[in-house]
């Protein structure tokens, strides 16, 4: 799953170094618009329907965060 996940941020923001953030805000690795395209791209690569009361920036803070959150999707 994170290599998947990897890939969908490699994809919005290919010089991003996300696997050594521990927060992608802060470093200025995705913004507001960036989250859409990331969201739109896991829903169509896992087949899932994030629901907006977990579209929160905690849940996309870094690889870890965004894990724990479509792993609520996959059980």
């Amino acid at each position: 799953m994170r290599d998947k996940i990897l890939s969908i941020l490699k994809a919005i923001q290919p010089e991003g170094d996300f696997e050594e953030s521990d927060d992608f805000f802060e470093d200025e690795l995705i913004d507001s618009m960036g989250i859409m395209a990331v969201i739109t791209m896991m829903e169509q690569s896992f087949s899932i329907s994030i629901s907006p009361e977990d579209i929160v920036a905690g849940n996309f803070q870094n690889i870890t965060c965004i894990e724990k959150m479509l792993e609520s999707y996959l059980v």
